[in-house]
């Protein structure tokens, strides 16, 4: 047995005569609800242009069943977090800078004093692509 229902100002998942899904703000529609799961399957089967069997029905059913009860739970935990307040971290840290002050800094003779080469007042190192 099929019901047809009006709806105001919901945003749920719908189907409808149709059998087309809308997850929308509806001002009035005609929604169709079905009695029991074997109408229910047997309405999408039929949408959808498919030959099923009985077997095949009570398995989709219970398929169904369990991906809408996954939804309602999906719907729960949207509600949950739905009234957090959005956050860009959750340590409550926050980075700590100082301003860049000039100071003093070594010579260029203090810096090299202790280089085990140098050439032309520069660090001299073993070459790392050319092995120089």
């Amino acid at each position: 047995m099929v019901k047809k229902h009006e709806i105001s100002k919901s945003k749920d998942l719908i189907i409808s005569s149709t059998g087309t899904t809308a997850r929308s703000e509806i001002s009035s529609a005609s929604v169709t609800y079905f009695s029991d799961d074997k109408t229910r399957i047997k309405h999408i089967a039929e949408l959808a242009a498919l030959d099923i069997t009985q077997d095949e029905g009570v398995k989709l059913s219970q398929q169904l069943d369990e991906t809408l009860a996954y939804i309602n739970n999906l719907k729960d935990l949207d509600n949950l977090v739905s009234q957090l307040e959005p956050s860009s971290q959750i340590t409550g840290l926050e980075n700590i800078s100082r301003e860049d002050e000039p100071s003093p800094s070594l010579s260029q003779d203090e810096a090299l004093k202790n280089a085990k080469a140098t050439q032309n007042g520069l660090f001299k190192v073993k070459g790392v692509l050319n092995n120089d």
